[in-house]
């Protein structure tokens, strides 16, 4: 058995090194690691953040920078967009949003008392959830700048999130380990899913909110069932820690 595993490793090497990935397009320009990146206008542009405490937005057509948006004080962690309207997050301990036609800084908003991990914007993009080092998310009002609720059950740096495509429900991610479901709507810790033997990083909702998708320090993703509140996947395979997961269609 062993024999054949090592065959089929080596097979699945040849195949890859057959088929190299080559970039479609290279973009240079920031100065810093690139923490996060987020593609818009149905894959025309694309907004990134990096540790040189810039967003820059992207012609994904030509390669070319459409705007460098400056403002924050500190390494930029997360970044999420609606249409024109993105917000971002930052060691610096703020949210800022940003109107991506013009170039412009909108609005920066306040309340963490510590570094923002993540960030993301309802689909209306009207409300945006946020998650800090400070333990804690809040949910934002963007349009009127004001912070709506502030959700407590985490007990170490949150460093993911996720919001339902309906607004009704959140998901986050932390140091602690655990996941957190949230019922938006008064802001109530729903339950905890747990699992995971070390940092969650990345979490993301998927079946109308009922299922989810997590990504860990542990080497591991998880699929969860959040009906039964149970594990109902784990997917092992890479060798580190996993600082990202999405899903997608067939």
């Amino acid at each position: 058995e062993e024999s054949d595993d090592k065959e089929s490793d080596e097979e699945l090497e040849d195949e890859v090194e057959e088929f190299p990935i080559i970039p479609f397009t290279e973009l240079k320009g920031h100065t810093g690691g690139v923490w996060s990146v987020k593609a818009f206008d149905n894959g025309h542009k694309m907004l990134s953040g990096s540790y040189d405490k810039t967003l820059k937005v992207w012609d994904l057509t030509t390669g070319k920078v459409l705007h460098t948006l400056k403002g924050h004080k500190s390494r930029v962690y997360r970044c999420d967009v609606y249409k024109d309207i993105a917000i971002s997050g930052s060691k610096d301990k703020t949210v800022r949003v940003w109107d991506l036609a013009a170039g412009s800084m909108v609005s920066v908003l306040k309340g963490h008392s510590s570094t923002v991990w993540c960030c993301r914007l309802f689909a209306n993009g009207t409300k945006a959830l946020t998650g800090s080092s400070d333990n804690t998310l809040i949910v934002w009002d963007v349009v009127n700048k004001k912070q709506l609720k502030t959700l407590k059950g985490h007990e170490d740096n949150v460093y993911c999130c996720h919001v339902s495509n309906d607004g009704a429900r959140a998901l986050s991610g932390s140091q602690d380990g655990t996941l957190c479901v949230w019922d938006l709507s008064d802001g109530t810790l729903e339950f905890q899913l747990k699992g995971h033997g070390d940092y969650v990083w990345d979490c993301v909702l998927f079946e109308n909110g009922t299922k989810a998708l997590s990504a860990s320090f542990d080497k591991t993703l998880r699929v969860w069932n959040l009906d039964t509140k149970q594990t109902e996947l784990i997917l092992e395979g890479h060798k580190s820690c996993v600082r990202c997961c999405c899903v997608f269609d067939k």
